[in-house]
This record gives structure tokens, C-alpha cells and sequence, in this order.
């Protein structure tokens, strides 16, 4: 039998408990922006590290300068090469 394990189930055992407020502030930048939670997370990694966020998803930086949120995007207008 092939099952599909959810993060939810894994995650716990790699990350402490200390980290539940970083998956709230993921999920609240997921109902803001409208976006997949896992794009939301770099978005709130970002904000928490006061850095700015570089992506090849030109909707996420739309997104982005369109809302509320302080984070400073880029978008890279093509994917790097892959090293070898």
C-alpha cells in the first residue's frame, strides 16, 4: 500500500513547537495574498528576516506590491541554470 503523508504529520518531528507561530504568520500571508501556502512561507520568512525575496513566480510579486505586506520582491524574469 502507497500512502501520501501530509506535512502536518511530518513536520512536527522536524520542526520544535516554538516554530507554530511562523506556520500562523505563513497562513495569515496565504489569506492575504491569495496565493499557495508554500510561496506564503517564503513570503513570511522574508518579513521575519527583514530581507527581501527573489522569485521566478511574476503573480507572487504582483501580489505582493499589490498588498499591505513590507517585503521588497523581485521577480527574475527567467529561471537560473541548473548547476551540475
Amino acid at each position: 500500500m502507497k500512502l501520501v503523508v501530509d506535512a502536518s504529520v511530518v513536520v512536527p518531528c522536524f520542526v520544535p513547537e516554538r516554530f507554530s507561530s511562523d506556520a500562523r504568520r505563513w497562513l495569515g500571508s496565504r489569506r492575504e495574498l491569495d496565493h499557495p501556502v508554500y510561496a506564503c512561507a517564503y513570503v513570511a520568512l522574508a518579513e521575519a528576516e527583514d530581507a527581501g525575496l527573489l522569485t521566478a513566480d511574476r503573480k507572487l510579486v504582483q501580489l505582493i506590491v499589490a498588498s499591505r505586506l513590507t517585503v521588497q520582491a523581485h521577480w527574475v524574469a527567467r529561471k537560473l541554470p541548473r548547476i551540475h
